[in-house]
């Protein structure tokens, strides 16, 4: 590197004016890298050197006594003099066979002829992925001084004596400060400075250079045996993610279904695997088989990769693929992030809607006591009011205690909020033990609408014709609470964490449709309210060892208990109807005021170990043995009451033109026209369990550097049982019936991957899995999906899906952050389960088809250009996906593609770096193509989700050394959300645009 001794000068001159009078700077290395864990004690004041090699005293003018030491064992003493208060001293001491060799260099800031000259030379390393980062802008704050770090990520810095502070900025993970770098004369400081996706902004400390590994979330998807796409924190950060959901949306093949539910491959979501911290996870939702992914934050999340191919260590049940969540560890020093938006949806924010009525605790999430809770006057006597058993006093104390809360109320819609808040630090950091923790906490409070129109059809000779049709306003309040502590521990070769969380995320749902249908063809204003409380608690304890007296065997344990629970109280629901143009007024309809009581509670029990032992190993050949067990244990229970108004006659006539719902019901409650019964049946209530032991081994090979080869099998014994009653129970006359589900199979597996060049891979893969039911497909209960309103019934006759897969992938890296990859894949299904709609069209469920297979092609990529004050990068990914199902819906043979697979998924992502402002722009288009949604009995035609295109742009801008201002735009052009069914629409509607902006300030 070329010397500029006009600016050498000028950083002398800075530091001579800052560096203290009377200080002694010892350097400490051993075979040329620097030295931790020694103490040094300068006249009997003793301080441990640093992760950097360097440590500092004050010292006054005269003769010093230097004793150095290592875990209390005596390595060397040595003396050394200053003349003068302002003198100091630059001490490099090498350490030789356990001896100590020092070389004293004395000087007098300010007094010295020429600049005295040092080096800082090293390589960035990604912590996340463990490697080398190239193409990373470091620069030198006060100065002009900068570099780029090459292809192997090394950087290197000729500068004058002193302190400095550097400036780090790349485009994958972001502008960091480094403070504290010490340079000594004629000394190179070597040095690895670690940065992580997640983002943290200021690194304290430097630490000491170790071996190179490829880097990035690219080279983790490169190195990896499995097909595999991964997500840091920092990126999450830059795309503007608030939870896992909206980040994997640019995986390549991925889409995301409702907002929370993955999709991969075009596989809907009950193909694939949602594991946290390697363990499996229940869900809050009846409706669907996979947790929601909006339910983590990204505060709390330090990555996410998707492993697209079944290997032995995951669950065989994970066909479409197994999204591996972690969650962040202990920093090692302190730090913290508070960050808040506030949001604009289009035709929502400042608009007058008609929602339900709320209660006090409603913003915090907390509304399922009070006035929606089930009064103890109605399940003190259900089963009597559902068989016609109760007295006419107690029918109306039991109505009397239910809340007149039916009615709407108009709100003006406030903006949407959140509010984040993360701290981390080390507590204790001894030779023995280094301690420390975690904390998030994060809040918001968000709208969003739906303004449907919806369509239903009867098929009248031969041609499609409407039935129904209605235009619906939905209201949606969302309120996410959540919290998470992390603790950990590190002694020697082992690591305990143990991770908690509480994650709410409760849904208030208002819905108002108006229309004409109806076995009568009526006119109908509609109303149905709910309010939907999820919750999953989370305790998990985890330890990573390594033993090297074993094989260098490496111990990955889990234990973990989780409770998912959703609490949906007085749901309400009725209609006024009328005749249509017939000048009638409309009339409340008695049998159409519903009120329905739900409660779900999964349990979770999961415990897994994961070993890995270095076998053999020479310069040709390494094998290395992998294998492990897992079990674990679920168990839900599901109850439900039923509701319905009942008066004198069909309607409620007296009060014919009067909408006021509870006006209505309280007057007729005390004339004694209405009475409450039960419409509850025994199946309305389930209890399930679910028990899966497996074990697994596996062998990787690698030879060469040529060729890796993995394969192995899991075996997996399988239990599930659903425990309910026919639809035609009643509560006199309950018929229990119970479906189960047994296997014991075992789960073969082998990929590998050929090295053609260091640029370009090859791999190849075959594995088969089994797609089970989940309790909600079994159970005969109906129950209501939150996210579509839609009503489901369970099929306890359903079988598990046997799958057959190939995946074949090329790959060329152009660096460690850039490449292209180009992949096909198959899947051939026995029994594959979809999802159907019932006779009426009202009602949904699942049947197992005959045969089904998938197959596809996924092209992904990514450039970057660097400028000299810009960096900018072009991503994204493009899948062409191809199904087809045979399956038998009212007698009639069906040939389509498989439900909830799109035939093509695309995603863009722009970015440009701005290194002068410290700003980001981020630009991402998300592209879904048409997918089967459900099945239609007999002759009708399937119900089909038409394709749609999102564009989201994101910015960042550095207002302080701390702080930055983000904004997003979401939503752009509001493309329409469209289902149709013979080409005509089923349901429509469009959600708005967005608006957010906030700021983020780190300590």
């Amino acid at each position: 590197m070329k010397r500029n001794r006009l600016l050498l000068a000028m950083a002398s001159a800075m530091m001579a004016s800052s560096v203290m009078a009377g200080e002694a700077v010892f350097y400490v290395t051993e075979d040329g890298e620097a030295v931790q864990d020694l103490a040094v004690s300068v006249d009997g004041k003793k301080k441990l050197v640093g992760k950097s090699g360097f440590v500092s005293f004050d010292v006054p003018a005269g003769s010093h006594t230097v004793e150095l030491s290592q875990y209390g064992e005596f390595l060397g003493e040595f003396d050394f003099e200053t003349a003068a208060a302002d003198q100091n001293a630059e001490i490099q001491v090498e350490m030789i066979g356990g001896e100590a060799l020092p070389e004293v260099n004395l000087y007098t800031p300010g007094q010295e002829q020429a600049a005295a000259l040092g080096q800082i030379s090293g390589y960035l390393e990604s912590e996340d992925t463990g490697g080398a980062i190239s193409g990373a802008r470091i620069s030198i704050a006060g100065t002009e001084q900068a570099v780029v770090t090459d292809e192997d990520g090394f950087f290197s810095f000729e500068l004058a004596r002193g302190e400095y502070d550097l400036v780090i900025s790349d485009p994958n993970y972001g502008k960091r400060d480094v403070s504290g770098v010490r340079v000594m004369s004629n000394v190179n400081t070597g040095v690895n400075l670690n940065l992580s996706l997640e983002g943290e902004g200021v690194i304290e400390e430097v630490v000491a250079v170790g071996s190179y590994i490829p880097s990035t979330a690219t080279a983790q998807e490169r190195d990896s045996a499995a097909v595999l796409d991964s997500i840091g924190s920092e990126q999450m950060s830059r795309f503007g993610d608030s939870n896992a959901a909206a980040a994997l949306k640019r995986v390549v093949g991925v889409s995301i279904s409702d907002g929370k539910y993955v999709v991969v491959r075009g596989l809907n979501e009950r193909h694939s695997a949602i594991m946290l911290n390697g363990a499996s996870l229940p869900s809050p939702d009846p409706s669907r088989r996979v947790v929601p992914l909006d339910i983590f934050p990204s505060t709390i999340l330090d990555g996410i990769n998707v492993q697209k191919n079944f290997t032995p260590n995951v669950f065989a049940d994970s066909t479409g693929g197994v999204v591996k969540l972690t969650t962040k560890k202990f920093p090692e020093e302190f730090e913290g992030k508070v960050s808040a938006s506030i949001g604009y949806v289009d035709g929502l924010t400042f608009k007058s809607r008609d929602v339900q009525q709320s209660q006090s605790l409603d913003i915090l999430g907390f509304g399922s006591g009070d006035d929606r809770e089930l009064p103890g006057a109605v399940s003190s006597i259900e089963e009597r009011l559902a068989s016609d058993d109760a007295t006419s006093a107690e029918e109306r104390a039991a109505t009397d205690s239910l809340a007149s809360n039916l009615g709407t109320e108009e709100k003006t819609i406030l903006p949407n909020t959140s509010l984040e808040i993360s701290l981390g630090d080390t507590l204790s950091d001894t030779d023995e033990m280094t301690l420390g923790y975690t904390a998030s906490l994060k809040y918001s409070n968000s709208w969003s609408r739906e303004d449907r129109k919806t369509n239903s059809y009867i098929v009248d000779d031969g041609k499609l014709k409407s039935d129904d049709e209605f235009m619906e306003k939905r209201t949606k309040n969302n309120i996410n609470l959540g919290a998470g502590l992390s603790v950990g521990a590190i002694f020697g070769e082992n690591e305990l964490t143990s991770n908690t969380m509480v994650l709410r995320q409760t849904q208030a749902d208002s819905r108002i449709r108006r229309g004409v249908g109806g076995d009568q063809d009526r006119e109908s204003i509609y109303t149905k309210l709910g309010w939907y409380e999820r919750q999953f608690l989370f305790q998990q304890f985890t330890g990573e060892h390594f033993l090297t007296d074993f094989l260098e065997t490496e111990i990955d344990w889990q234990i973990s208990f989780s409770e998912a629970k959703l609490d949906a109280p007085d749901e309400r629901e009725y209609s006024f109807e009328r005749t249509p143009d017939a000048n009638e007024e409309f009339e409340l309809y008695w049998s159409s005021a519903d009120r329905t009581y739900n409660e779900l509670t999964d349990q979770n029990t999961d415990f897994g170990v994961d070993l890995s032992s270095l076998v053999y190993a020479s310069d040709e050949l390494e094998g290395r043995l992998k294998y492990g067990f897992s079990s674990f244990s679920r168990e839900r229970d599901s109850d439900g009451t039923r509701l319905t108004y009942r008066g004198n006659g069909q309607t409620a006539s007296n009060y014919a033109g009067n909408l006021d719902i509870d006006e209505i019901i309280d007057d007729s409650t005390a004339k004694g026209i209405a009475r409450i019964t039960s419409n509850s049946s025994p199946s309305d209530d389930y209890k399930a369990e679910w028990d899966l032991t497996s074990y697994y081994l596996m062998s990787e090979v690698k030879w060469f550097d040529r060729l890796n080869v993995l394969f192995g099998a899991r075996a997996e014994d399988s239990e599930m049982t659903v425990n309910t009653f026919t639809l035609g129970s009643t509560i006199r006359n309950p018929e229990a019936v119970q479906a189960k589900v047994e296997d014991d199979d075992v789960f073969p597996s082998i990929s590998t991957t050929f090295h053609v060049m260091e640029e370009l891979q090859l791999r190849a893969a075959y594995y088969e899995t089994k797609n089970r039911p989940d309790f909600r497909e079994l159970a005969n209960a109906q129950y209501i999906d939150p996210d579509t309103g839609d009503s489901f019934r369970g099929n306890p006759n359903l079988v598990s899906a046997e799958v057959k897969n190939t995946d074949v992938r090329a790959e060329w890296y152009f660096s460690d952050s850039e490449s292209v990859s180009l992949a096909y894949f198959t899947k051939d299904f026995d029994n594959p389960i979809e999802k159907t709609l019932l006779t009426g069209g009202d009602v949904f469920s699942f049947e197992n088809g005959d045969s089904g297979n998938v197959s596809g092609w996924e092209l992904d990529f990514r450039k970057e250009y660097e400028l000299e004050n810009y960096s900018t990068f072009v991503g994204g990914n493009f899948s062409v996906i191809d199904s087809e199902v045979e399956i038998v819906v009212d007698t009639v043979n069906k040939k389509q593609s498989m439900q909830g697979q799109p035939d093509q998924l695309a995603n863009l992502q722009l970015g440009l770096d701005d290194f002068d402002l410290g700003a980001e722009y981020t630009l991402v288009i998300n592209y879904q193509g048409e997918s089967l949604d459900s099945v239609a009995p007999g002759v009708l035609p399937n119900v089909m989700r038409e394709p749609r295109t999102e564009i989201n742009l994101n910015a960042k801008i550095e207002v302080g050394e701390n702080t930055s201002i983000k904004a997003k735009v979401k939503n752009i052009t509001d493309d329409e959300v469209k289902l149709t069914q013979g080409g005509k629409n089923f349901r429509s509607y469009k959600k708005g645009a967005e608006v957010q902006i906030g700021f983020t300030m780190e300590f």
